[in-house]
């Protein structure tokens, strides 16, 4: 047997923006099999963390090709006075496979190339879905949308002449460590791209907009929450430009073109996010202090608390923070006053299950299932189920 061997490593922070230090993924070779090894993750800014209630770092393989998350009782995260008392989350791990390259994250990843492959599997399959580029990044990335509706449905000919268009936009991986949005976004594209009959109806009755990666630079570049020029997206909605956080600027733009063509009308815009430091799944939504609208806005979330056994009534929360003002929810919420807006979290850990109040760990095959789920609660709303 080999001793314990230790490694420590600290995480780098986001680029041009040095208050965020919480994502990482690296890789490890050259391994004995059998030995046990603690890896010390230096100097994570989240005072607050799952990895603190029992989640912790998810293993690959060459051998294993499917991330696995690594047992919680084998993660700590304390304040370590060997590292000048900054934070830092240890594992202890034995590799069992000399010849294998291993690799370890914070949560499940999901890069930009991923998402690229993704695409490629769906285009020209689907008769229902058109991908098309609606911007660049600074770095030169696409910025890609997916249209998902009935085949001709926005066609000039087609479309009808009493009423516009109603439309749910979705937006995904705005903060580019929050990778459980990603898989979050497969499920619902894949739910609505299905022969089911709910998804047929959605089809029939909605068109859908889905951006899958606001960020893509920042998803690149390995970050946690911001931009490659240090923006936190999600308080940029209101200010964006096109030069300094291009992506927003283009999104924020086509929603309001719709809006004023009279063609298309805004039903919902779901942000969807992942929290480090929370269970289950939830919403943000708006309180505008208005005796008509405020009820309409918790009608989705009660649809999702029926629906989903990981969605937390009791987390959801709506408001009107003056902090929160260049988010997509608020931004989106008080130009287009008639569409309902939400941020949508789903837990990087797991969900207390409503029926056995018992925490199960979040697997990718979940994640996708509670976006088929935000598909299938919009279907409930309108009764179409």
């Amino acid at each position: 047997m080999y001793g314990v061997g230790r490694t420590s490593s600290s995480i780098r922070p986001d680029t041009c923006n040095q208050k965020f230090t919480v994502w990482f993924y690296f890789s490890v070779k050259n391994v004995r099999r059998g030995q046990d090894v603690l890896f010390n993750v230096v100097n994570p800014s989240k005072v607050k963390s799952m990895y603190q209630d029992g989640m912790a770092p998810v293993v690959w393989s060459t051998t294993r090709p499917h991330w696995v998350r690594l047992p919680g009782d084998m993660n700590f995260y304390y304040r370590c006075p060997d590292h000048n008392d900054h934070l830092v989350s240890s594992f202890v791990f034995r590799f069992d496979r000399e010849a294998d390259i291993y690799k370890f994250a914070y949560c499940f990843p999901y890069t930009f190339t991923d998402l690229q492959e993704y695409l490629w599997t769906l285009y020209p399959k689907h008769v229902n879905c058109r991908i098309e580029v609606l911007s660049q990044t600074v770095q030169q990335r696409r910025l890609q949308m997916l249209t998902i509706c009935k085949p001709g449905c926005l066609d000039p000919q087609n479309q009808p002449q009493d009423e516009p268009l109603k439309t749910v936009f979705v937006t995904a991986r705005v903060h580019p460590g929050e990778t459980p949005s990603s898989f979050v976004c497969e499920g619902l594209i894949n739910f609505l791209l299905s022969s089911d009959c709910l998804a047929e109806k959605l089809r029939e009755n909605f068109v859908f907009h889905i951006v899958p990666m606001l960020n893509p630079d920042g998803v690149y570049m390995g970050n946690y929450r911001s931009s490659l020029l240090g923006f936190d997206l999600n308080r940029c909605w209101h200010v964006a430009t096109p030069d300094r956080q291009p992506t927003i600027h283009a999104v924020r733009d086509y929603i309001l073109k719709l809006e004023r063509n009279g063609v298309q009308k805004l039903t919902y815009h779901l942000d969807l996010h992942a929290h480090t430091a929370a269970l289950n799944a939830f919403v943000y939504g708006n309180h505008f202090g208005d005796a008509a609208r405020d009820p309409m806005q918790t009608v989705y979330a009660y649809k999702m608390h029926e629906r989903a056994d990981d969605f937390s009534i009791e987390q959801s929360d709506f408001n009107a923070l003056d902090y929160k003002e260049g988010t997509a929810r608020r931004n989106i919420g008080k130009v287009i006053p008639h569409a309902m807006t939400y941020t949508v979290e789903v837990s990087c850990f797991g969900y207390r299950s409503q029926r056995t109040r018992t925490v199960i760990p979040y697997q990718p095959e979940s994640y996708a299932e509670l976006g088929a789920n935000l598909a299938r609660a919009i279907g409930d709303v309108f009764n179409l189920s």
